[in-house]
């Protein structure tokens, strides 16, 4: 495992994998695993909130897909005192890197001092790098976009849209393909 998930190992893998250097699913509209990361910082003062019929709007879309939590255990979580959150769990690593400079699906903070002075004590003797998280976390869980749980399904949704116009013989010489259209344009926000 990695001690310094940031940019430049993200960008590393992601060229090893062939891939984008980043998610190409990192909005709210495109990918329920950030919308939830984003709504859950905003309502709990960590980050803006989102505009309220945006909110409403997004998670009528997400509650509907498959892709959406269907049990507490799958969702995306903070831990700790109310104002003084220590945990962030099942978040999209693009989210936290945004907030805390780590690509990782969860980030936990210290429990207290004295495990984190002892940790600085370790770090200091071994020499360690300062962008080792550890000097910061207790422990993080560095998660590229491609090992995502949701990507491949992400991924192959996104493949099976069907061309809006269709060139084919016929009257006009083309037609609209109303499916499609209420696919993209009606039923999403």
């Amino acid at each position: 495992m990695s001690n310094n998930p940031n940019l430049d190992w993200y960008t590393q893998k992601s060229e090893n994998v062939g891939s984008t250097p980043r998610c190409p699913f990192t909005t709210s509209r495109r990918c329920p695993r950030y919308f939830q990361s984003v709504l859950l910082l905003g309502r709990s003062g960590i980050a803006t909130s989102m505009d309220s019929k945006e909110e409403k709007k997004l998670l009528r879309k997400w509650k509907k897909s498959d892709l959406w939590p269907s049990v507490d255990e799958e969702s995306t979580s903070i831990t700790g005192p109310e104002g003084n959150p220590r945990g962030y769990t099942r978040f999209c690593p693009e989210v936290l890197f945004n907030l805390f400079g780590y690509f990782t699906e969860h980030l936990h903070e210290y429990i207290d001092e004295i495990d984190r002075d002892s940790m600085i004590r370790r770090l200091t003797s071994e020499g360690c790098d300062e962008g080792d998280y550890r000097w910061k976390y207790m422990s993080i869980s560095p998660l590229h976009f491609t090992d995502c749980p949701l990507y491949s399904n992400l991924q192959e949704k996104s493949s099976n849209r069907e061309d809006l116009v269709d060139v084919k013989p016929n009257i006009w010489g083309f037609g609209l393909n109303l499916n499609e259209f209420f696919r993209r344009y009606i039923e999403k926000p």
